[in-house]
């Protein structure tokens, strides 16, 4: 018995080194890194403030979902796979991307006819004519 319980933890020894390398390269990639980029939607009264986002393609995101109204709201989108229900009063966080450029739909389903559009555009937009390309800008925390 003795002997058994030296030799697992003798292994255990021998593997620990290699479990630290896979947990901290696991980290490396899934951990925290530079930060996300932020942008925030309202629900306020009956409708979602701004109607339309515009994000960069190819980017992960962080959406903050505030709901101002005295009532549960819901901010759901099938292109998105996404369903988030938002409390009277709070917020919360949805991470999205990277999505491919496109406009993808969403809409509050506890409350027909309020609906938006994320409007993921390409992350080098061409020149305008006579003018600078517009890029999209995250929300300022």
């Amino acid at each position: 018995m003795k002997h058994a319980l030296n030799k697992s933890i003798a292994l255990a020894a021998a593997l620990l080194p290699s479990f630290i390398s896979v947990q901290a390269r696991a980290f490396s990639l899934w951990g925290p890194g530079a930060p996300l980029p932020v942008y925030k939607l309202a629900i306020v009264g009956r409708r979602f403030d701004p109607p339309s986002l515009s994000v960069p393609a190819g980017q992960k995101f962080k959406l903050i979902v505030s709901n101002k109204n005295a009532e549960p709201s819901e901010f759901e989108s099938f292109t998105l796979h996404r369903e988030q229900v938002v409390t009277a009063g709070a917020q919360t966080v949805v991470f999205l991307g990277p999505l491919t450029a496109g406009s993808y739909g969403f809409f509050d389903d506890f409350h027909s006819g309020v609906a938006g559009t994320l409007k993921v555009t390409d992350p080098k937009p061409a020149a305008k004519a006579g003018g600078a390309a517009e890029t999209p800008s995250p929300a300022k925390p």
